[in-house]
């Protein structure tokens, strides 16, 4: 049996009354539940001491805001990253959880630019448990780091593309005798005649060249230690 149009008309007019019901009942509950806004990402808070762009570059993509202690260094380059990348830096109060290295244990800092000595130090301290390594960018955040640590490690090492230039900068420091650890022979002469706290050596060397070398240093506790090692 086909519809009549009588009956056609009143089942449109049924739907549509239907529709426009649920439509106002859409409106009313949309007004009455507001949207939850979406969380600002908070600040992140950094305790480093010093503020290097490896650093930043290791915060999460929201981040847009940090806050840092009001006597942390922070390195040129982190400033340019954080510029580049639209995060501001806030000083807050000094921390008091800055990070610190533990007095009996040594610190290496390695230019981020030297792969070749990173293989080297990883097999010269595979075994070892008293010694940090950090990897940081340029001279610049290197001298920086030093700065910052050489009260609290008793011995530093660097590994830069740029030893002498760091030596240099970081001899402004009172409190820092950099010396420039070239090779094996010079170590014990350098060592008695000023007992560096921090060695600066060269990465334009072979894994073959820098690793007896890295052992030397290492061992570095007093001018015996050294001639020692220098006679086996």
């Amino acid at each position: 049996m086909n519809p009549s149009p009588t009956l056609i008309d009143e089942i449109v007019r049924q739907v549509m009354k239907n529709l426009s019901t649920e439509s106002a009942r859409g409106e009313v509950a949309a007004t009455s539940t507001p949207l939850l806004a979406k969380p600002a990402v908070p600040p992140s808070i950094l305790t480093q001491k010093v503020i290097t762009e490896e650093i930043l570059s290791k915060l999460a993509s929201s981040i847009r805001a940090v806050t840092v202690a009001k006597t942390a260094i922070i390195t040129p380059a982190a400033q340019d990253y954080a510029r580049d990348r639209g995060i501001t830096i806030h000083r807050g109060q000094p921390s008091t959880q800055a990070t610190s290295i533990s007095p009996t244990k040594g610190l290496c800092l390695i230019d981020s630019r030297s792969d070749n000595a990173t293989g080297a130090w990883s097999d010269v301290t595979r075994r070892l448990t008293n010694w940090t390594t950090e990897r940081l960018t340029g001279t610049t955040d290197i001298v920086a780091r030093i700065k910052s640590v050489i009260g609290d490690a008793p011995q530093i090492i660097v590994l830069s593309t740029d030893p002498w230039n760091v030596a240099c900068l970081a001899n402004r420091n009172e409190s820092i005798r950099a010396a420039v650890a070239c090779h094996l022979d010079d170590i014990p002469m350098i060592q008695k005649s000023m007992a560096p706290n921090v060695w600066c050596a060269a990465t334009d060397k072979s894994f073959l060249e820098l690793r007896p070398l890295l052992r030397l240093l290492v061992s570095v506790n007093s001018v015996a230690s050294v001639s020692n090692r220098i006679g086996t």
